[in-house]
């Protein structure tokens, strides 16, 4: 399946996901104050 088929929806919810554990991660290291 291409993700070119999936709903727009749930590709922003994806992306949401991976830019929310990436700030998790970025305030671990202490690069976010």
């Amino acid at each position: 399946m291409s993700y070119k088929q999936l709903p727009k929806a749930s590709v922003f919810h994806l992306w949401q996901s991976i830019s929310e554990l990436w700030n998790e991660a970025a305030k671990r290291q202490g690069l976010l104050k």
